[in-house]
């Protein structure tokens, strides 16, 4: 229902719609985006944050620290080092949809957090497919009743671990619904060492 989108870094709480400020020097993740402005807010969307080390879900919690003269920002391509996690996130947009590249360094184990956000969201996690699908409801206000951008995530790696997430607790399954869920990916970065 959402085939043209943008996508973004943010450094700001999740819900500022003013999402990303220059001047921040805390990264919290990559959302696609269907903003139109910031006064109007934003609507659909979800994110995606590599972490690494002890296993942090919500914006606040995994949140990195990182600076602006590791990041590159173009409209065809984005890249930024996050010095917390040890870890490097690449964006190349598409009309329809985005190619990621993560690349963790040393400090295991190593996730990727998708976000689902809140207003009621779905996160399904097909391993044997490497898929992530899910549905994420999130607006201001303004939308109907059966408003929702669906979304798929593929994966050229296979998963180590995997689980699903609430705000306050995360879980070893494959699904879940909730006002704000999301999922967990392990990935084994020690074969590439």
């Amino acid at each position: 229902p959402f085939p043209m989108h943008a996508w973004a870094p943010y450094t700001q709480p999740l819900r500022d719609s003013f999402y990303y400020q220059y001047r921040q020097t805390k990264f919290r993740g990559i959302r696609q985006t269907h903003q139109p402005s910031p006064w109007i807010k934003d609507y659909g969307s979800f994110s995606v944050m590599p972490v690494t080390g002890s296993l942090k879900v919500t914006d606040v919690e995994r949140a990195s620290d990182f600076l602006h003269t590791s990041e590159v920002a173009r409209p065809s391509y984005y890249r930024v080092h996050l010095d917390t996690h040890d870890a490097r996130i690449e964006l190349t947009p598409t009309q329809r949809c985005a190619a990621f590249r993560v690349t963790f360094g040393r400090i295991d184990p190593a996730y990727l957090i998708i976000d689902a956000l809140p207003d009621g969201s779905s996160i399904e996690i097909r391993p044997d497919q490497r898929q992530v699908v899910g549905i994420s409801r999130f607006h201001s206000g303004g939308v109907p009743d059966n408003f929702a951008n669906y979304f798929v995530l593929e994966f050229d790696q296979p998963f180590h671990d995997r689980g699903v997430w609430e705000p306050d607790a995360t879980k070893r399954q494959d699904a879940l619904e909730g006002d704000h869920v999301g999922a967990y990916l392990q990935f084994d970065t020690t074969a590439n060492r």
